[in-house]
């Protein structure tokens, strides 16, 4: 029994890595005509204010990857095998 939580905790572990990889290559910042955005698989989606601090931007970047992370993670576990 306790090998099977092992490799059920591994997978879960995989997984969520796998997640966390796709998701810093798709959502970035990237510029579009001279102003920064949040980007999703390349399309300009979330602009940053001229104002907007570096410490913000990386701060909602990074609530955006996790919110991601968090939804695949989910999505997977109400799939059946």
């Amino acid at each position: 029994m306790e090998l099977f939580k092992t490799l059920r905790r591994k997978c879960e572990t995989s997984k969520q890595r796998n997640a966390r990889q796709h998701a810093e290559e798709f959502i970035t910042v990237e510029d579009f005509d001279g102003k920064l955005y949040i980007a999703i698989g390349g399309i300009p989606a979330i602009l940053f204010e001229d104002n907007t601090t570096m410490a913000e931007m990386m701060e909602r970047l990074e609530n955006l990857r996790t919110n991601y992370v968090n939804y695949r993670m989910k999505c997977q576990g109400n799939q059946t095998l």
